[in-house]
């Protein structure tokens, strides 16, 4: 059975909408499973982020303690210097260049929008950058 070309966009976008209310369900549905915050104040939440044992860790307790604002610009440079401390001294020149691509391009990606969600949003951007490049070295020492 032959399907015009109108039909199939039609069944695509159909496909494509169910995908886009599948994952706004999934986001809602999540945080509840996601680990609580083990303090509350913002200067408890950084002494926790600063003290992690890991770059993995203070990840995690970042998006835990995520205070959904500006706030969280903080957090994740804390987050992304205790990760950087893992590789940014044993990048090459040219992986280093590419680093900063990657953080700038989190950066402008949300400049142009208003909110502190969007302060946050780039915060976390940032974050899981520098996270993902201490993730290889780690994977690379072995």
């Amino acid at each position: 059975m032959k399907y015009s070309l109108a039909c199939k966009q039609r069944w695509l976008g159909k496909v494509y909408r169910a995908g886009i209310a599948l994952s706004a369900f999934l986001l809602l549905v999540s945080p509840g499973l996601a680990e609580k915050c083990p303090v509350s104040g913002y200067e408890q939440i950084e002494k926790l982020l600063t003290e992690a044992p890991s770059c993995d860790r203070a990840m995690a307790l970042m998006a835990a303690c995520s205070l959904g604002g500006s706030g969280d610009v903080g957090t994740g440079q804390i987050v992304t210097k205790k990760c950087e401390g893992i590789f940014l001294n044993k990048l090459s020149e040219p992986e280093r260049r590419s680093y900063h691509r990657k953080v700038g391009a989190c950066r402008d990606k949300y400049a142009r929008k208003s909110g502190t969600i969007y302060r946050s949003m780039a915060a976390f951007c940032v974050a899981e950058v520098a996270q993902a490049y201490a993730t290889r070295a780690r994977k690379a020492k072995r």
